[in-house]
C-alpha cells in the first residue's frame, strides 16, 4: 500500500511538471533533461528497490548479511514515503508559482579563459600525479582501491575532481569548435576511465545532454524513459569491466550468477537505497552521529585528515566502519547511506524531514533560477545541480561536497583569470 502511494505521488508530480513545462518557452523544462524528471526517475528506482526488498527480505552490504522483518522494512518505507512527499510538494509548489523570466548570467566568461583554465587543470593533475605515480599505478592495476588512494592523498583527489567542472566550462564556451571539444573530451574521458569513476561518466553525459539541448534542439520528455535501457546497459557494462571482470569470464556469467538483470540492480549493492535505509533505521541508535556532522565534514573536505584528525567521517564511512571495520580499514570502500539515511543519522526522523524540506527548497529555487536564463550558464550550472541531487539521493552529503568544492574552485579560478585581463 505504501509503495502504491509512493508511485501515485511520483506520477502526480510528473504530470504537474509536464503540464506546466509545456506552457513555458524554456527548452530545458520541456525536455528530457528537466531536473525534476531526473529526481523523480531516481526515486522510481528506489521504489523498485523497496519492492525487491519486501520480496527477498535479505540485506547484503559487503560481507554483512542479515534477514530483516517485514515490519522493519515497512517502518523504513514509511519514512521514505514522507521524505518523497516533502520533495514532491516542494517541486509542485515551485512549478505552480513560477513564471518564465530571464535574469542576468551568474557568470560571464569567454573562450580564451576556459581554454587556459582547462589546460591549467590538466597540467595541475599531471604535476600532482608525478610524485604519486607508483600508488596510482597500483590503483590502476587493482592492487589498492581508488578510495584508499584518494582518502590518503586528498590533494590528488581534489586535483582529479577539478577536471569535470573545467571541462564543463570549456564545453559551454567552445562547443562550436568541434576539434577542440573532441580533444578536451578525450582527455577528460581518459582520466575518468583510469580512475574507474563510473559516476563521472554519468556527469559527462549530463553535461553533453544539456549542451545539446542548449545549442541544437529540444529532446522530448519521453526520451527520458527511452534512455533507461541504455543507461542500464552502461551501468551493467561499466560495473562488470571496472569491478567484476576478474571474477567472471563474461558479463553474461556475471548476470546469470546474480540471478538476472533485476537482481543485479535491486538485490545487490548496485541500488541499495532500501537496504541501507532499513539498516540505518534499525541501527541508528548505535551509530554515533551528531547534528550537522556531515555538513562540517564536507566543509572540511579539502583538509587532510593527517592535519585535522577531528574531521568527521561521512555517514557512509561511519556505517561501513560499524558493519565491516576490516573492509573499511583496508579499502575505505563505503556502504553509501543515501542522503535520506544521512539526515536520519544526524537529526532523527523529525529533524531529517525539516532538513530535507530546507535543502529541497534551496535546490529547486537554484534550478528554477538557472533554467530561466537560457544561456551558456545552463551548461555550467545545471549538470552540477542535477549531479548534486544524484549524489544526495544515491550517496550522502559528505560525498556531494567533494564535487561542490571542485566546482567552486574551478569557478573561482575562472573569475580570477577574467580579472587578470584574459578577455
Amino acid at each position: 500500500m505504501i509503495i502504491f502511494y509512493c508511485a501515485i505521488i511520483i506520477a502526480f508530480t510528473f504530470v504537474i511538471c509536464y503540464v506546466t513545462a509545456n506552457k513555458q518557452s524554456n527548452s530545458i523544462l520541456k525536455s528530457a533533461l528537466n531536473p525534476f524528471y531526473f529526481v523523480l526517475l531516481l526515486n522510481i528506482f528506489f521504489i523498485l528497490d523497496f519492492y525487491y526488498l519486501l520480496i527477498y527480505q535479505d540485506v547484503s552490504l559487503f560481507e554483512y548479511q542479515f534477514v530483516v522483518s517485514p515490519v522493519d522494512i515497512e517502518n523504513a518505507l514509511v519514512k521514505y514515503a514522507v521524505f518523497l512527499t516533502v520533495i514532491c510538494i516542494v517541486i509542485v509548489a515551485f512549478q505552480l508559482k513560477t513564471v518564465p523570466r530571464k535574469v542576468d548570467d551568474l557568470v560571464t566568461l569567454n573562450s580564451k579563459t576556459t581554454v587556459i583554465l582547462f589546460k591549467g587543470t590538466v597540467l595541475f593533475v599531471v604535476l600532482m600525479l608525478i610524485p604519486k605515480a607508483g600508488l596510482f599505478y597500483q590503483m590502476v592495476a587493482g592492487d589498492i582501491s581508488r578510495q584508499v588512494l584518494f582518502s590518503s592523498n586528498q590533494i590528488l583527489h581534489i586535483a582529479f575532481s577539478l577536471i569535470i567542472p573545467s571541462f564543463a566550462l570549456f564545453a559551454a564556451y567552445n562547443w562550436q569548435y568541434k576539434k577542440k571539444l573532441l580533444l578536451a573530451l578525450t582527455i577528460t574521458l581518459f582520466f575518468t576511465f583510469v580512475t574507474g569513476s563510473r559516476g563521472n561518466l554519468l556527469l559527462i553525459a549530463i553535461i553533453f545532454a544539456v549542451l545539446y539541448i542548449r545549442t541544437v534542439k529540444i529532446v522530448p520528455a519521453y526520451f527520458l524513459f527511452l534512455a533507461i535501457p541504455f543507461v542500464a546497459i552502461l551501468l551493467l557494462s561499466t560495473r562488470y569491466f571496472f569491478r567484476e571482470s576478474f571474477r567472471y569470464e563474461s558479463i553474461f556469467d556475471f548476470i546469470d550468477d546474480k540471478g538476472g538483470v533485476g537482481e543485479v540492480f535491486f538485490n545487490t549493492a548496485e541500488i541499495s537505497m532500501a537496504e541501507v535505509l532499513v539498516t540505518v533505521d534499525i541501527f541508528k541508535s548505535d551509530l554515533e552521529r551528531y547534528p550537522f556532522e556531515s555538513f562540517i565534514g564536507g566543509l572540511m573536505f579539502p583538509i587532510p585528515r593527517a592535519i585535522a584528525e577531528f574531521k568527521p567521517l561521512g555517514s557512509g564511512g561511519v556505517l561501513t566502519e560499524y558493519l565491516s571495520p576490516m573492509r573499511w580499514e583496508l579499502t575505505r570502500s563505503e556502504v553509501v547511506t543515501t542522503g535520506f539515511g544521512d539526515l536520519l543519522m544526524q537529526f532523527g526522523f523529525i529533524g531529517a524531514v525539516a532538513a530535507l524540506l530546507l535543502m529541497t527548497f534551496f535546490w529547486v529555487k537554484a534550478v528554477v533560477k538557472i533554467v530561466r536564463m537560457g544561456t551558456g550558464n545552463l551548461v555550467i550550472f545545471l549538470p552540477f545541480l542535477m549531479w548534486w541531487a544524484y549524489m544526495f539521493l544515491r550517496a550522502d552529503i559528505f560525498n556531494a561536497f567533494s564535487s561542490i568544492w571542485s566546482f567552486c574552485i574551478v569557478l573561482l579560478g575562472a573569475k580570477i583569470l577574467m580579472k587578470k585581463g584574459l578577455k
